[in-house]
């Protein structure tokens, strides 16, 4: 099975506001699969084939293993995990392991993330430090929408991740205020060139 992460917030195969959610995924080319995060635990799962869907939802837990609990379009549960723990921490103690926010990915999320339970981000501790592995979009906007604290859960990463916060540090880069708002445009050069160069090296 072929699984494809949809990330433009245009294409006219998905729901708007699944789109803006990250949860639109093409599969095998043709079919799509649409995930609504309808609260903190919970996603409606709107695909053809509930019967070979468990591949595409740990694809899509891959982003958000806080999501438990999946129904499907006749809001019937169709498959469930185990929970995870979440717990609250300041956004000024997450280290970030980006340099740049894309203002384009934060208006789509500015569009339905308004609350404290729309913006769980998963960390890497390490000692005293909480390292952001994803999320650093949401925490800026937190940040602008003056939320102090948001949910965050342990998760695990490759060793890059590593050299990433090194060079954020290097960077000045040690809370979500340091990161700098940039075109989609000045993302895609910026921070696409660094991620190849780095994977090159």
């Amino acid at each position: 099975m072929k699984i494809q992460r949809i990330n433009t917030y245009d294409d006219i195969r998905f729901e708007g506001q699944v789109l803006k959610q990250h949860g639109a995924y093409l599969i095998d080319d043709k079919f799509p699969c649409q995930f609504l995060i309808k609260d903190i635990d919970s996603a409606i799962v709107y695909y053809h084939d509930y019967d070979n869907i468990v591949e595409i939802i740990d694809e899509f837990r891959f982003y958000t293993k806080h999501i438990c609990n999946f129904y499907n379009a006749n809001n019937m549960l169709i498959k469930n995990y185990d929970n995870v723990k979440l717990f609250m921490a300041n956004i000024n103690e997450l280290q970030p392991s980006q340099f740049y926010i894309n203002s384009e990915k934060m208006n789509n999320i500015a569009s339905w993330a308004k609350n404290t339970e729309h913006f769980i981000i998963p960390v890497l501790k390490k000692e005293n430090d909480l390292i952001v592995l994803d999320g650093h979009t949401r925490l800026y906007l937190a940040k602008k929408l003056n939320i102090e604290e948001v949910y965050v859960y342990e998760d695990s990463s490759d060793d890059y991740i590593w050299g990433f916060v090194d060079e954020a540090k290097k960077r000045n880069i040690n809370t979500i205020n340091d990161l700098k708002l940039v075109s989609n445009e000045d993302y895609k050069e910026l921070w696409h060139k660094f991620c190849d160069d780095f994977f090159n090296r």
